[in-house]
């Protein structure tokens, strides 16, 4: 029986951190890519329902509704993926750091 005994947690303890240091070349501009691509096609997307929402009435319209939600929320999440990546502020890291430069004083 290869591996460790039943019970073992070293792969719980050591597996967290264990891929971390181990960098392929190239794999963080693919992702880059791959997000960028996403954001373009969510873009267009959320164009296309917002046209579609102009001619829609009822029950369509309720789902183009919940369509653009959804598209919506998952470009912020792209946005935020590719700003992660690409070692820049999401927008609540942006409104945070403006915060921080206000001088609030007590009354």
């Amino acid at each position: 029986m290869a591996g460790a005994p039943k019970g073992n947690k070293n792969a719980l303890k050591h597996g967290l951190y264990a891929g971390r240091g181990k960098r392929i070349e190239g794999a963080q501009d693919v992702q880059v890519q791959k997000a960028t691509f996403a954001i373009v096609h969510l873009e267009e997307t959320i164009e296309r329902i917002c046209k579609r929402m102009e001619e829609a009435d009822g029950e369509a319209f309720t789902r183009l509704a919940n369509a653009l939600a959804i598209a919506t929320t998952a470009l912020f999440n792209g946005h935020r993926t590719l700003s992660y990546l690409t070692g820049g502020m999401t927008p609540m890291e942006e409104a945070l750091r403006e915060l921080r430069t206000l001088e609030f004083e007590e009354d």
